[in-house]
């Protein structure tokens, strides 16, 4: 059974980590039996349409380039794409189906979409960091206040982080691997508390499409539209793909 101040924590829950919250001082009983005051926060609804808004054009765009950058890795690497066909296949064979459990259980499909945001990492141009103190780094004065832009392209594909930065290797993020990454070199999401809003929505929506559009398509490049490297663009904020990623459809077997 929850004591006052237990039950007074309870009720202080994700809506806290929103920006722009109603407070509402509330009496409670300390473990001492001596009445402080604590507070329950509160959403207004504008702060609530606007963060569901948010979250919908958050995971929108973002998820539909991601798509885009994964499907042509794994057309280019056909290797790659039949191991996490037959890891979805054997998936919905022992589910009876695509659900959100069977989804759960695809763990090298994970790997291949977060090695395809390293590797074609959306977001560009909205990792910042407020400094909250002044700063030197190699001569350079940081003061306080000023925002700092995350160069996620680069760091992504920074060799003193990564090793071998410009091979496709999903199985840097297996159980066995992801704990040798440096936890703020990968910037597909952000990073702390107030990283990406809609990062599962998005997982979830990834997933989906790529787990139903492998277990029925084998993913090919069109050889007239794809010569050499997949050629960049960036609005203020996304990269995506100059040209379009171009594929041909064919039909799977499953072997």
């Amino acid at each position: 059974m929850l004591n006052a101040e237990e039950e007074a924590d309870s009720l202080i829950d994700v809506q806290q980590l929103t920006v722009g919250h109603e407070e509402e001082e509330v009496a409670c009983a300390s473990l001492e039996s001596v009445p402080v005051i604590r507070k329950r926060r509160f959403m207004t609804t504008t702060e609530i349409q606007s963060n569901a808004v948010m979250f919908l054009v958050a995971g929108f765009e973002t998820t539909g380039t991601t798509l885009s950058f994964t499907s042509y890795l794994l057309a280019k690497h056909p290797d790659i794409q039949e191991r996490t066909r037959k890891e979805i296949m054997s998936v919905i064979k022992d589910e009876n189906g695509l659900t959100y459990d069977s989804l759960t259980k695809m763990r090298y499909l994970d790997q291949v979409i977060s090695e395809a945001l390293r590797y074609y990492p959306v977001v560009v141009g909205f990792i910042t960091r407020k400094c909250d103190q002044e700063y030197e780094y190699k001569g350079i004065k940081i003061p306080s206040g000023m925002s700092i832009l995350v160069p996620a392209f680069q760091m992504h594909h920074d060799p003193k982080l990564w090793n071998d930065p410009e091979a496709f290797i999903p199985e840097r993020f297996s159980t066995e691997n992801r704990f040798k990454i440096e936890p703020m070199a990968y910037q597909a999401y952000g990073n702390g508390p107030r990283n990406c809003v809609a990062m599962r929505f998005a997982q979830l929506v990834l997933k989906f499409t790529l787990a139903k559009l492998l277990s029925t398509y084998e993913l090919v490049l069109d050889p007239n539209k794809h010569k050499g490297d997949l050629k960049l663009g960036s609005s203020f904020t996304l990269a995506y793909p100059l040209d379009g990623v171009w594929l041909k459809l064919q039909e799977a077997h499953e072997s």
